[in-house]
């Protein structure tokens, strides 16, 4: 995918987590939707899941419904606290 692309539709999202067992915590990560990525990288729109792989040789999969949600997106960098720069 073009660099300008992910530039174009990169967005900071803010996530707090609290549990009843007392602890909270507040994440940032910079990423583009997946849906963006999706589009860029040809895939048909009668193709029914996607499947992630990861270097450990994981791996994880969703239907295409949930990613093309607008709130799914593809992590490009995380942010270790709220006082680093993006």
């Amino acid at each position: 995918m073009p660099r300008n692309t992910v530039s174009r539709f990169r967005y900071v999202r803010l996530r707090s987590d609290a549990c009843e067992e007392g602890w909270s915590a507040i994440a940032g990560w910079t990423g583009v939707p997946l849906r963006v990525v999706l589009e860029a990288a040809g895939v048909l729109p009668s193709e029914r899941f996607v499947n992630f792989f990861a270097y450990d040789d994981s791996a994880e999969g969703i239907d295409m419904l949930d990613a093309s949600r607008p709130e799914t997106f593809a992590r490009v960098s995380r942010k270790r606290s709220l006082c680093d720069p993006i």
